[in-house]
């Protein structure tokens, strides 16, 4: 080794001496202030989450602000009279209570038909006649 090897540099020397002054750097700040300026604001889901709240908001005064359905029942409105089923027939018409009518007149796309007393007609629905409001 040499002797210039041994002896110290001034740059160095004067360097190791340094102690800077830290009373105005807050490393703790700083590196918070660092990572709120690297997240992106994210307000996507603050509309979303108004938006939802808004049509749930606007669903309910819809519903509210429904009229109620009419409770389903059992409904009477009169008819007019009906001509005898018996005086009716002949010999080339069914009876009205055989199987061979029923099968050739049921339609599977409409309700069953009315029960029918003298002078009444008994409608099952959920809706009431107009009559009745």
């Amino acid at each position: 080794m040499s002797e210039e090897d041994l002896k110290p540099d001034p740059v160095y020397d004067r360097l190791g001496r340094f102690t800077p002054d830290g009373s105005g750097i807050d490393r703790d700040e700083w590196l918070f202030q660092a990572g709120r300026a690297s997240v992106k604001v994210a307000r996507s889901w603050k509309w979303a989450a108004g938006v939802l709240a808004a049509t749930q908001a606007a669903t309910l005064a819809v519903w509210l602000a429904a009229p109620p359905p009419p409770a389903p029942g059992v409904y009477e409105r009169p008819v007019a009279a009906q001509p005898d089923p018996q005086a009716t027939t002949t010999p080339d018409t069914p009876d009205p209570a055989s199987y061979g009518l029923l099968a050739r007149t049921i339609d599977l796309d409409s309700p069953p038909p009315a029960l029918t007393t003298p002078g009444h007609v008994v409608t099952l629905t959920a809706d009431p006649p107009a009559e009745l409001d």
